[in-house]
């Protein structure tokens, strides 16, 4: 009887552990759910022949093989920079968190659509050429840029309550939220840089 107890005694414990963690972290898994779903969705338009997702997926397939260096790196620094300070001045904005929510989803929607497209012209090969260039470089971009919403959503929410009547934030939590901008950039810059060199010298030796 008393195991039974203390049995019931540590569910519950872990039960409300678990709820609490699930209430301070709610924003990154919210944003995490928002990319699976792109993610899923992405790779089912492709499945379900839709054409203009196919068109959209070789465009971007041939910049991530391009025998250029510059013509691989510029398109991908740019989509990824463009994320990012979407999700900078989305943070600044009271009403910046709609902004917020899509840039997960749209970029899951994006690598959904090409990873579908890898495996349907390429089989194997694209199986191949998308986890050693899409996935694990896809993975550490994402983790940065979810991470990166969270601080986005806070902020602006934090500003949304300003309007209603709350108190105002510290200075301080700016500086930060700036200063954490500088090295999600300057890492997302470092990842698309191998990711562009490693997409050439993969893409000619896969699907030439």
């Amino acid at each position: 009887m008393n195991a039974m107890t203390l049995n019931v005694r540590e569910m519950r414990k872990y039960s409300r552990e678990s709820l609490q963690s699930v209430k301070e972290h709610w924003p990154l898994l919210l944003l995490t759910a928002l990319f699976l779903c792109g993610l899923i969705c992405g790779s089912l338009m492709l499945k379900n022949n839709a054409y203009r997702s196919a068109e959209l997926a070789a465009s971007v397939l041939k910049k991530l093989t391009d025998e250029r260096w510059s013509s691989r790196l510029k398109p991908l620094l740019t989509e990824v920079l463009t994320g990012l300070f979407l999700a900078f001045f989305s943070g600044f904005s009271a009403i910046g968190l709609p902004v917020i929510l899509c840039l997960p989803c749209a970029k899951g929607l994006a690598y959904g659509v090409l990873a579908a497209q890898l495996y349907t012209v390429y089989r194997v090969k694209g199986v191949i050429f998308s986890l050693l260039v899409l996935f694990p470089f896809l993975a550490a971009e994402i983790a940065l840029l979810i991470v990166y919403l969270s601080d986005s959503m806070q902020l602006s929410s934090a500003l949304f309550s300003v309007f209603r009547g709350g108190s105002a934030g510290e200075r301080g939590e700016v500086k930060a939220y700036c200063a954490r901008f500088l090295f999600v950039c300057f890492a997302s810059v470092l990842i698309i840089l191998l990711q562009s060199f490693l997409g050439g010298a993969v893409g000619a030796a896969l699907l030439s």
